[in-house]
């Protein structure tokens, strides 16, 4: 059982007159099972985002079991499930589209020059009966087929047309 606290939280977006919390003092066991209910525009995904350490505080502090989040470094312990968790990793999406951070770099150059790394090592044991070589071939041609499966069965469950899907499709091979 651990114990996440806000302790005298002030958070207001930039460029914004107004604080979304100020002053904030709160106390949650992580053992309890929440929900946050209220109108549009009144907090509830910021304190969230808050809590998972996407956004961080103007002034004050988020703490678990007595440590601040931000000393944690790489993965955050605390951890939030979106409205729409089928979005948390998209397949539909590419690598660099969901790693990418919003108004950051783009990830495309850097998987473009992944792909082609790929691509030449494979095309090197093209005619390569043995070693590893055709194993990677092999292998990489099973995840692409994974791939186009995983994106035509998740476009289905997500109510996606058959034209949105062959769009997603086409992303995934260009």
């Amino acid at each position: 059982m651990s114990l996440i606290e806000i302790r005298n939280l002030t958070f207001a977006y930039p460029g914004s007159f107004d604080n979304v919390f100020e002053g904030l003092n709160l106390r949650l066991d992580t053992s309890w099972r929440l929900g946050l209910v209220g109108r549009n525009g009144r907090g509830k995904t910021t304190l969230c985002r808050l809590l998972a350490g996407y956004d961080r505080p103007d002034a004050g502090e988020v703490l678990l079991d007595g440590r601040p989040l931000s000393t944690y470094r790489g993965y955050c312990p605390v951890q939030m499930v979106w409205q729409h968790p089928e979005l948390v990793v998209d397949p539909l999406r590419t690598l660099g589209a969901t790693l990418a951070v919003p108004g950051g770099a783009s990830l495309t150059a850097f998987e473009r020059l992944c792909d082609n790394a790929l691509t030449a090592y494979l095309s090197q044991g093209k005619r390569v009966a043995f070693g590893e070589h055709p194993l990677i071939g092999y292998l990489y041609a099973k995840e692409n087929e994974l791939t186009t499966i995983r994106i035509i069965l998740t476009g289905r469950l997500a109510g996606l047309d058959a034209e949105t899907i062959r769009e997603r499709l086409r992303e995934s091979y260009v």
